[in-house]
């Protein structure tokens, strides 16, 4: 309608309630466009909200079971390692008397 005006031209009455018409239905689709975009990206940023929050929750997990899973592999190798120990210290007996033994033979 705006475009008529510059130019100077005034249509007649039926086609001026035709464009009328067609202006306040095309700003009316306008706005509910807007508005399911504005829907769609609320919906978006929430679902990024929660898969960010899941991906953390799941790395804190991750963290949790790393930390208990690292503390019970030292306990571990720290058993066998005295176990071990235990076992070297209780045969240097048997190991020095063999010792002995081969030196004398």
């Amino acid at each position: 309608m705006s475009e008529l005006q510059v130019e100077n031209v005034r249509p007649v009455t039926p086609d001026r309630e035709a464009l009328e018409a067609i202006s306040a239905a095309i700003h009316i689709r306008g706005e509910q466009v807007m508005q399911v975009q504005h829907e769609l990206l609320e919906a978006q940023k929430q679902q990024d909200l929660m898969d960010e929050q899941e991906f953390y929750a799941q790395v804190h997990i991750n963290s949790v079971l790393s930390f208990h899973t690292h503390d019970v592999c030292d306990e571990v190798t720290c058993c066998n390692f005295k176990h071990i120990l235990y076992q070297v210290i209780q045969g240097l007996p048997v190991i020095k008397n063999q010792l002995v033994d081969s030196i004398i033979i």
